[in-house]
């Protein structure tokens, strides 16, 4: 408010608000005055402390000052849109977020339902009991599906500590026993191979659930301990025999 004072008064100290005098050299201007004087109504001729205003030359002014006024005003105007316009765009790339994020968590819980079902729970038992012994063929929906994972890890869709507690060791183990027959179809399969492998997601969720592994067991393990039943202090003990006394 002080700066918009400020700047009104140098407005109004710029700008001429009083006529010349009639002994002025500028003999036209003063007749052209004169005239518009008498065209005017006497309303329109503001008298001053010795010698009268100009009502041109104030009308001029004022009207300077007034567009002046406006301009700032409209610069106010424009900034407070502009403001609003960013949150209203902050607002919308939440919501759209926010969407995305949901639309991904409905993906994710499909596809940990499907590795609980019963089929992949029965891929699961056939490689644990023959291990390298396995038939691919007999799986390869099970593998599929943690090609799937794969990609969702490698494109930030999950996280690797969400796939390590469901099914970090289920598919470090299924690696273990498929990664030869994946690799031997990848040699003799025909794709180009500037393109991804055969399985390529699946051996990247196993490379990833290996590498987590340390940090993962040393975060359940954390937990187990936390969760675990403390043993009652010395003095909560004592207190506990006394009252059964």
């Amino acid at each position: 408010m002080k700066k918009l004072l400020s700047l009104l008064v140098i407005l109004m100290m710029t700008f001429p608000l009083f006529s010349q005098s009639k002994g002025s050299p500028d003999s036209v201007r003063i007749n052209t005055v004169q005239q518009y004087r008498q065209s005017q109504p006497v309303e329109n001729v503001v008298a001053g402390p010795g010698k009268d205003k100009d009502a041109l030359s104030v009308w001029v002014a004022w009207s300077q000052i007034v567009a002046a006024l406006f301009t700032i005003v409209s610069l106010f105007f424009l900034i407070y849109q502009l403001s609003q316009l960013r949150k209203a765009n902050n607002t919308s790339n939440k919501q759209l977020a926010f969407v995305a994020q949901a639309n991904r968590a409905q993906v994710v819980i499909g596809l940990f339902k499907e590795f609980r079902s019963l089929g992949c729970k029965k891929a699961r038992e056939t490689i644990k009991a023959k291990g390298t012994e396995t038939v691919f063929t007999d799986v390869v929906s099970y593998s599929h599906l943690l090609n799937h994972f794969g990609f969702l890890l490698e494109h930030d869709y999950i996280d690797e500590r969400s796939v390590y507690e469901m099914m970090g060791l289920s598919v470090m183990s299924a690696w273990r026993a498929l990664s030869p027959q994946i690799i031997k179809m990848r040699k003799d399969s025909d794709a180009p191979l500037d393109y991804y492998p055969y399985q390529y997601h699946f051996e990247y969720l196993n490379y990833r659930m290996e590498k987590y592994f340390p940090e993962g067991k040393k975060r359940i393990d954390k937990l187990l301990s936390e969760m675990a039943p403390q043993p009652p202090s010395p003095a909560a003990a004592s207190e506990e025999i006394v009252a059964n006394a």
